[in-house]
């Protein structure tokens, strides 16, 4: 998100792929995770193993950016018109979603919307500034 935003400050117009799908991820729910899982396991969990977290709904690079410009014009940190085009590949669809089951079923950690924390994170940028 950061990187999209310092672009759309420097352009009004915005190129984003179509197929390239990702599962954005709030440092404040990577944190949450993080944390629950060392609770558990000072609390005796014994689960080792490689584990996937990510955030729940699965969205394109193009949709993601159209959110994040729909998030910056509501609290109006951008005024003029931002133009985003899809760019085309070469049609192959990249798809970087994680398949959180085993997080989920050892340690009870549940996927949270990457959604509800994307106006937090559009204040606190510009608040950083």
């Amino acid at each position: 998100m950061t990187h999209l935003i310092s672009r759309l400050d420097q352009q009004n117009e915005m190129h984003c792929y179509g197929q390239k799908i990702e599962c954005p991820l709030h440092a404040s729910d990577a944190a949450r995770v993080i944390s629950g899982i060392i609770d558990q396991i000072s609390a005796g969990a014994n689960e080792v193993g490689t584990y996937h977290y990510c955030g729940l709904e699965a969205v394109s690079s193009y949709d993601f950016a159209e959110a994040v410009i729909s998030s910056l014009l509501q609290f109006k940190f951008i005024q003029t018109d931002i133009t985003s085009r899809l760019t085309k590949d070469d049609d192959k669809t990249l798809n970087f979603a994680l398949d959180c089951t085993k997080i989920q079923n050892n340690f009870a950690i549940r996927q949270m919307s990457w959604k509800q924390s994307l106006s937090e994170a559009v204040k606190n940028y510009y608040s950083e500034r």
